[in-house]
C-alpha cells in the first residue's frame, strides 16, 4: 500500500508542479525522491486511522496520495473537496497542512530537484 501511496503522490506532485508533462519519477533527483517517499512514509503512520476512514468513505489510496500533495501545497483541491464527514476532511487537511509545502523545479542537470 504504502508503495501506491507514494508513486500516486510522485505522479500528483510532478503534475501539478511542472509545466512540461514528459517528467516521470525516474527523473527525480535521488535526495528528493528520498524526502518525497520519507513524507509519505511519516504522513501515513501518523494518520493511520484517518487514512482507514477515508479508504471506508470510498476512496483509494490513489486519491489520498493525491490529496495529500494538493492540500500540503495548498493548490485549492485536497481532502476538504471530497464529499467526506467534516471532522474527517478537517483531521485530514489539518495533518496535510502540518508538513509545509514541498516545491519541486527541473534543474540544469535534467533531473527534478526540491
Amino acid at each position: 500500500m504504502l508503495d501506491d501511496f507514494v508513486q500516486a503522490y510522485a505522479e500528483t506532485a510532478l503534475w501539478s508542479s511542472l509545466l512540461d508533462g514528459d517528467y516521470t519519477i525516474d527523473d527525480i533527483d535521488a535526495e528528493t525522491w528520498e524526502r518525497m517517499k520519507d513524507d509519505c512514509r511519516e504522513f501515513c503512520g501518523e494518520n493511520i486511522g484517518l487514512l482507514m476512514a477515508y479508504a471506508v468513505a470510498g476512496r483509494s489510496v490513489s486519491d489520498a496520495a493525491h490529496d495529500f500533495w494538493l492540500t500540503r501545497n495548498g493548490l485549492g483541491a485536497g481532502f476538504w473537496d471530497r464529499g467526506l464527514p467534516q471532522d474527517l476532511s478537517d483531521a485530514l487537511t489539518e495533518a496535510a497542512k502540518a508538513f509545509g509545502s514541498f516545491d519541486l523545479y527541473d534543474g540544469i542537470d535534467g533531473m527534478i530537484h526540491s
